[in-house]
């Protein structure tokens, strides 16, 4: 067991998971504060709900859709990439659609 542990397999996994895993509970918790940040205090409480709820939806989606990888026989790299280009589109069209002036 403990061989395993010290490999460097372990170590590039563990590492890209906590980095990965990192990244987005830090997103989920903040997503709020930066909704208010982007959009202004006029209609920041709609503006809110409807970004945490996107949120929410696509957490739940992308989790059941690295559960059935296997079933796919799609490799979970390719869903790692999708899911980050799909978060860099987000964040541009969320810095564009919340933009004042």
């Amino acid at each position: 067991m403990f061989e395993k542990l010290s490999s460097l397999t372990f170590g590039i996994l563990f590492l890209r998971f906590s980095l990965v895993r990192g990244a987005g509970l830090l997103h989920i918790n903040n997503i709020g504060q930066l909704t208010k940040a982007l959009n202004g205090a006029a209609t920041a409480s709609t503006a809110v709900f409807i970004t945490v709820t996107i949120q929410s939806v696509g957490n739940g989606v992308g989790r059941i859709s690295m559960g059935i990888t296997d079933h796919l026989r799609i490799k979970r790299g390719w869903f790692y990439i999708n899911g980050l280009v799909l978060m860099a589109v987000a964040q541009v069209l969320a810095a564009t659609i919340f933009e004042d002036g």
